[in-house]
């Protein structure tokens, strides 16, 4: 069993972590890629809509549990939160479409200025507009009212409806969850899972786990 241990995440190498794990040069451009993206709608929403935006990498990215695409359909995937900020106690506030409405149309003008980005999904998906790029992956856009006084977020849906939704929340128990060592075990463990289910669902991605789902998995089991 030790012998095979090193198979998986050992000093060799062709292992396992390293075979799904992205590279430092991948991870640093999807980084300057995000980057350059939230600060675009940072400035732009808050300009042309009058109010204070904030951004929050959330999903496998922030978890550090990202994996390399496993097939050629996939891609990789970061999500990045768009934040309203504005207090529950202002008379006039924007609906949820609106929000979605802003976003979306910000980022068609953000393709024709980036010469990575091969195209805006229309129409946007219920819970977040998705920005598809030219070397495999994408950046999706959750849209957010936050109320700073309270620390309170909400999503705002495509059907024009908020979405009790909180990701700092459940990225603040996965940190609390492990430590150390044990927290990079934990990645990894996670990691190995999400590349299992790539694979096994290649044929049938709509029915393939999703990313959060077994997260909460793997994590609960490994506190047990």
């Amino acid at each position: 069993m030790g012998r095979a241990s090193q198979l998986f995440n050992g000093s060799r190498e062709q292992t396992l972590i390293n075979r799904i794990t992205p590279t430092q040069q991948q991870r640093e451009f999807l980084q300057e890629q995000w980057n350059a993206l939230a600060e675009h709608l940072k400035q732009k929403l808050g300009t042309n809509h009058g109010y204070p935006i904030s951004t929050w990498l959330q999903g496998s990215y922030k978890f550090g549990t990202l994996i390399k695409p496993m097939s050629p359909s996939d891609e990789y995937d970061v999500d990045v939160g768009i934040y309203f900020n504005w207090t529950d106690e202002e008379d006039i506030t924007p609906t949820p479409i609106q929000l979605r409405d802003w976003v979306q149309q910000e980022l068609v003008r953000y393709r024709s200025i980036s010469p990575d980005v091969k195209r805006i999904e229309q129409p946007p998906k219920e819970r977040c507009s998705r920005v598809v790029y030219a070397r495999q992956f994408h950046i999706d856009t959750p849209v957010y009212h936050l109320d700073p006084d309270r620390d309170k977020r909400r999503l705002a849906c495509l059907s024009d409806k908020w979405e009790n939704s909180d990701p700092k929340k459940i990225y603040e128990w996965f940190k609390e969850a492990a430590s150390g060592t044990d927290r990079d075990q934990l990645r990894r463990l996670v990691r190995y899972l999400k590349g299992w289910a790539a694979v096994s669902f290649d044929e049938a991605p709509e029915s393939r786990p999703s990313s959060i789902l077994l997260t909460v998995l793997v994590t609960e089991a490994y506190q047990s």
